[in-house]
C-alpha cells in the first residue's frame, strides 16, 4: 500500500533557511538529492514528504511524480532527513544524516513500508555509525548486507561514495567483486540465502583536511535501493616532537631546580 494522505508534488523547489552563525562567506551551493520508494509495493512513489533539518532550521518538499525530491543551496553543517508518513507506514531509514560542506551533491534514497515489520528482504547496516579518524591515517568502513527472506538473492549491488580526502585502499573479503569508481567503489554481491550475512570492510586513508564527512552508502536489488550514511569525524592532534619536547624540557627544569636546591641545604 502508499500512503494517501499527502498532497500531489509542488512546482519550484524551496530554499532553505541556512542555520544561525553560518559565516556570510561560506558557500551554499551543497545538494541533497535521491528517490523516495515504498518497499511494500516495490517502487518509486510520487508526493510523499520529505524533511531536511539541522542547527535551528528546517524545511521539506515532496518527491515528484518519479519518486525523485531534491533540495538545493544548502550551506555547512550536518544536516537530518526524514520522512512525514501517515500512522501505519514505518521509515525505512529514520534521522538520516548527511554533512554538508557548502559545495558538495549527497545522494539519498529513502524508503517505508506498511506495518512494522520491513518488507524488503535485503538489510543494510553500519558496523559503526561515526568514525574518529586521525587526520593523515588508515582506517576502516565496515557494514553488513542481509537476507531477510525466504528466498536466494541474486544481483545485489552497494555503492560507497566517498568524500575527496578519502583514499581506497583495499575491499575485504577478497572474494568481494568491486569496481573503484572516481568518487567511491561499487561492489557486486553474488548470491546471498536466506538469513545469510556477508560483511564487508572498506580500508581507506585519510587526507590532511580537518573536518567532518559524510559516507553514504546505498545497496540495489531490484530496481529499488536505500541508503545508509557513516559520518566521519577528523581528529587533528599534536606531533609528537610538538608534544614530548616541551614535556622534556619541563621536567629538566624541575630536576634542575631540586638539585639546585639540595645542594644548598647540603652545603
Amino acid at each position: 500500500p502508499t500512503p494517501t494522505s499527502v498532497a500531489p508534488p509542488p512546482g519550484p523547489q524551496p530554499t532553505p533557511e541556512q542555520p544561525e552563525g553560518r559565516k556570510p562567506s561560506m558557500p551554499a551551493n551543497s545538494t541533497v538529492q535521491g528517490y523516495v520508494y515504498n518497499y511494500s509495493s516495490g517502487r518509486p512513489v510520487p508526493g510523499i514528504e520529505v524533511v531536511i533539518s539541522g542547527g535551528g532550521w528546517s524545511t521539506s518538499t515532496r518527491s515528484d511524480s518519479n519518486g525523485f525530491y531534491r533540495f538545493q543551496g544548502l550551506g555547512y553543517g550536518v544536516a537530518t532527513l526524514n520522512l512525514r508518513l501517515p500512522p501505519g507506514f514505518t521509515r525505512a531509514n529514520p534521522d538520516l544524516k548527511v554533512f554538508l560542506d557548502g559545495k558538495n551533491t549527497v545522494e539519498v534514497n529513502l524508503g517505508f513500508y506498511a506495518g512494522e515489520k520491513p518488507s524488503w528482504p535485503v538489510q543494510l547496516s553500519l558496523l559503526q555509525k561515526t568514525l574518529f579518524v586521525k587526520s593523515g591515517a588508515d582506517f576502516e568502513i565496515g557494514f553488513e548486507v542481509r537476507n531477510t527472506g525466504s528466498e536466494v538473492l541474486d544481483g545485489i549491488e552497494v555503492e560507497v561514495n566517498l568524500p575527496g580526502v578519502v583514499s581506497l585502499k583495499g575491499v575485504s573479503p577478497e572474494m568481494a567483486a568491486f569496481e573503484v569508481k572516481q568518487n567511491g567503489v561499487k561492489i557486486s554481491i553474488g548470491e546471498l540465502k536466506p538469513s545469510q550475512v556477508m560483511q564487508i570492510r572498506l580500508k581507506c586513508h585519510l587526507g590532511t583536511s580537518p573536518g567532518r564527512y559524510t559516507v553514504p552508502i546505498t545497496v540495489r536489488y531490484s530496481g529499488m535501493a536505500y541508503t545508509v550514511s557513516a559520518l566521519i569525524q577528523v581528529e587533528t592532534s599534536l606531533p609528537k616532537t610538538g608534544f614530548a619536547l616541551p614535556v622534556g624540557l619541563a621536567i629538566l627544569l624541575l630536576f634542575t631546580i631540586y638539585m639546585a636546591r639540595y645542594l644548598r641545604i647540603s652545603g
